[in-house]
């Protein structure tokens, strides 16, 4: 008969180390004390300031395992003006909050703090903007079955809007769209500019560019300058047209 095996013992010295370890960490994971005590904010707006305060209380008290990151940005972002929200935060009750807002490029004629973005969203701000461009949408894209049947192009009208920051002529000048797609400029004691279509865009801003390069005062000498068709610009002064 075999002699039998001697069982070896259990060393549970570092058995117990790591089980302290891990109690330790969890501990801490979960303990009070590591929740957010101070919360820097950065790039907020004046105006955002007393709601993101009020929100920074709901993490006091949460213990850093059990930080609700994720909803706390979702309620950050809940302010449609804001555009990204991070949180972040440590051991030692210390977390920043990283606000990105959404950069207006108009204002919706006729309805108090409604912007358009640089991305083409429509959104509501209490924030007043001095010396925006004013945005005319046609009554009827305001109407919930036409906005689902025919949506506006309003990455397009965005980008318009952006590129006529440049045009010093154009300052102050209204952008309107129409539910056929046409777009116009207008401007107290100027010639209107019809771009016709949304599309070409920037070919027609070229061309726009070069025309008001070659004669400054030009939207001041005509009723209309029609920019269809970039490569045949059409003036009307009133008393006819020409190309």
């Amino acid at each position: 008969m075999p002699p039998k095996r001697k069982k070896k013992a259990i060393n549970w010295g570092p058995v117990l180390a790591i089980a302290l370890a891990v109690n330790v960490v969890l501990g801490l994971f979960l303990s009070p004390i590591t929740s957010v005590r101070k919360l820097r904010i950065l790039g907020a707006q004046p105006h955002d300031t007393t709601r993101l305060r009020e929100l920074a209380h709901s993490l006091q008290g949460v213990p850093f395992g059990l930080m609700p990151a994720e909803r706390f940005e979702s309620e950050v972002l809940r302010q449609r003006d804001v555009y990204n929200a991070d949180l972040s935060h440590n051991l030692f009750g210390s977390g920043v909050l990283r606000l990105q807002y959404r950069r207006p490029v108009a204002i919706l004629l006729g309805v108090p703090n409604t912007y358009l973005d640089d991305q083409g969203v429509l959104y509501g701000s209490p924030e007043v903007i001095p010396g925006i461009r004013q945005l005319s949408l046609q009554e009827d894209y305001m109407q919930p079955v036409v906005a689902l049947t025919q949506p506006w192009p309003s990455a397009v009208v965005a980008h318009l809007c952006n590129k006529l920051d440049s045009f010093a002529e154009l300052e102050g000048g209204v952008v309107h769209l129409d539910t056929t797609g046409r777009l116009w400029i207008s401007k107290e004691n100027s010639g209107k500019v019809d771009l016709g279509g949304t599309e070409a865009l920037d070919e027609k801003l070229r061309k726009l560019r070069q025309l008001l390069d070659d004669e400054p005062t030009l939207l001041s000498k005509v009723k209309t300058l029609t920019l269809t068709d970039p490569s045949r610009p059409a003036l009307d002064n009133g008393k006819g047209t020409s190309r």
